[in-house]
């Protein structure tokens, strides 16, 4: 959605589609940040008064209801990974809609976001279990993955058609073969 209303900056079809775009990304934006703040509030809170982050966002019925999506993955003394990979996802789509104009500059940056959300996860491991730390971290090594072919994709690397072709179909068999998993 982010990246949608982002592009359709660079785009400005017509006045009342920009004023939706501008409408729809702040009502997202903030209702999701609000959330993610205020679970960083409560856990601080939280700190403060139990000197543990999870008594506040465990015991009261409202918060974890509310916000506990945003905390509930992650182990306690990382309740704020929701609110880091948001913002992630944020910076991501930032440059999925605001640099169509540049591949290589939009690529480098799909590339360079990827492997600092892989290393981080692979040397923090913010999930509460280990099954769901590999979970998270294969899809991270995926998005990595991609990254890398949509870098190779782009032709301003000036790599050989061979290579270009040799490198979607690898893409393509990789994809059949997730979902295949998946399945």
């Amino acid at each position: 959605m982010v990246a949608m209303c982002l592009w359709e900056f660079t785009k400005r079809d017509s006045a009342c589609e920009l004023v939706l775009a501008i409408l729809s990304l702040l009502v997202v934006v903030s209702l999701i940040l609000w959330a993610a703040f205020r679970v960083i509030r409560l856990g601080q809170r939280s700190i403060k008064l139990h000197s543990n982050p999870a008594y506040i966002l465990y015991s009261n019925p409202e918060a974890l209801v509310n916000y506990g999506v945003f905390y509930i993955p992650f182990r306690t003394s990382w309740y704020f990974s929701g609110f880091l990979l948001l913002v992630f996802s944020l910076f991501e789509a930032s440059f999925i809609g605001l640099a169509q104009e540049s591949a290589t500059s939009q690529a480098v940056a799909i590339l360079i976001i990827e492997l600092v959300k892989l290393t981080l996860m692979a040397l923090i491991k913010p999930y509460m279990d280990s099954r769901t730390n590999a979970i998270n971290i294969a899809i991270a090594t995926i998005g990595l993955i991609n990254a890398i072919l949509l870098a190779l994709f782009t032709r301003d690397f000036g790599l050989p058609v061979l290579l270009m072709n040799l490198s979607r179909r690898f893409h393509h068999t990789m994809l059949t073969e997730y979902n295949r998993i998946l399945e």
